[in-house]
């Protein structure tokens, strides 16, 4: 009798990233905690990678390729302003979109933090696309550079 896999493929980059070992022992499978640990560092790569196009070329575009990875570059625009604010958030759901094929309806909102106006911090749900089924799953990606996971539900911040 055969078993139901839930869980995802192993992308290529994933699959580069392991030691070498002898080639039957690399994994290709991931199941649902290492695929969600898979989506958030894509989501981490496409946020810490700087896009060819500039900022209004990314949103006019209508499709993005390999080429354009990454985000524009923000220098200039202040998350103080609810427009520019509005405009990061639309071009980080555009690059989420054309770059991480297994994050579906995605919905990211802007938090804001009155004690340090400077810090860009967005929560992003979506749903996680496994073999089978879609999971819910949440992420907090942030300007500060400290890395952590929250305990209950296990969602992934980025600080």
């Amino acid at each position: 009798m055969s078993r139901l896999k839930t869980g995802g493929y192993a992308p290529l980059f994933d699959r580069l990233e392991q030691p070498r070992k002898d080639e039957e022992e690399r994994i290709t499978w991931l199941d649902i905690k290492l695929l969600e640990r898979s989506v958030f560092r894509e989501i981490t790569r496409i946020s810490q990678t700087r896009s060819r196009l500039h900022f209004d070329e990314y949103l006019k575009k209508n499709r993005l390729t390999v080429l354009d990875y990454g985000l524009p570059d923000f220098y200039g625009y202040s998350i103080q302003n609810s427009d520019e604010r509005n405009k990061i958030r639309l071009v980080l759901e555009k690059g989420l979109y054309f770059f991480e094929p297994r994050f579906k309806n995605v919905k990211i909102l802007h938090i804001s933090d009155n004690s340090n106006k400077s810090n860009l911090e967005f929560h992003i749900s979506g749903d996680l696309q496994t073999q089978i089924s879609l999971e819910p799953v949440t992420f907090l990606i942030s300007s500060e550079e400290k890395i952590e996971e929250v305990p209950e539900g296990g969602d992934i911040l980025v600080n």
